[in-house]
């Protein structure tokens, strides 16, 4: 995450974590290589007020500088 210049301490990242795990309508995805996680997004669910249906909204997609450009985040 500090890569892109997102803030957010390890400790704050985990506590979104934990709470993301129990959710339905929220996710967070890693991509791995070798078993190192090389990227990661966090996707979001927000129910629509004035029809039926969701919302999805992206709000962080990092991919590590070493692995950058090898499809990860496709």
């Amino acid at each position: 995450m500090v890569q892109l210049g997102y803030g957010g301490s390890p400790d704050l990242i985990l506590e979104n974590i934990k709470y993301i795990i129990t959710s339905k309508t929220d996710a967070v995805y890693v991509a791995e290589n070798d078993g190192k996680v090389v990227g990661v997004i966090s996707c979001h669910l927000t129910k629509l007020f004035h029809k039926t249906g969701y919302s999805g909204r992206i709000t962080s997609l990092v991919v590590d500088k070493n692995s950058r450009r090898q499809k990860v985040g496709k």
